[in-house]
C-alpha cells in the first residue's frame, strides 16, 4: 500500500433514483393507511437527497422528519425505540441527547446500510 492510499476514503451513497422510489414506497403505504406522511432522506454525510411532505401532513412534520433523517444517519441506529432502550438508564445521556442540535428522539428516522 502506497502513502497515498493512507490519506482516503470512499463512502457509498444512495442515489437518487432509489431515494425516490423509497419515498413513493412510502407514501403509498401511508395512503393505504389514511394517513399524510413527510419523507426526508439524507445522504451519508447527512446532507438532504431526498425530501417529500404529502398534502395534509403537519408542517411540524418537515423539521422532525428531517432530524430524524439526519440522527439515524448520524449514529446509525434507528430513532425512537432503538435509541431510548440504549439510553433509558442513563440519566445524563437520556437528558442530553436532547440539546444535540439537530437530534429527534421520536420513531421513523432508519439508518441505511449497504
Amino acid at each position: 500500500m502506497n502513502q497515498e492510499e493512507n490519506i482516503v476514503f470512499r463512502k457509498s451513497s444512495l442515489t437518487l433514483e432509489v431515494a425516490r422510489e423509497m419515498i413513493k414506497r412510502a407514501e403509498e403505504k401511508a395512503a393505504e393507511t389514511g394517513i399524510a406522511i413527510t419523507t426526508c432522506i439524507v445522504d451519508e454525510s447527512g446532507v438532504l437527497k431526498a425530501f417529500s411532505r404529502m398534502d395534509g401532513s403537519p408542517l411540524m412534520a418537515v423539521d422532525a422528519a428531517r432530524k430524524k433523517a439526519l440522527t439515524a444517519a448520524g449514529i446509525g441506529l434507528s430513532t425512537g425505540k432503538a435509541w431510548y432502550d440504549f439510553i433509558k438508564d442513563d440519566p445524563i445521556l437520556l437528558h442530553g441527547v436532547q440539546g444535540i442540535t439537530d437530534f429527534m428522539l421520536l420513531g421513523g428516522g432508519l439508518p441505511l446500510r449497504h
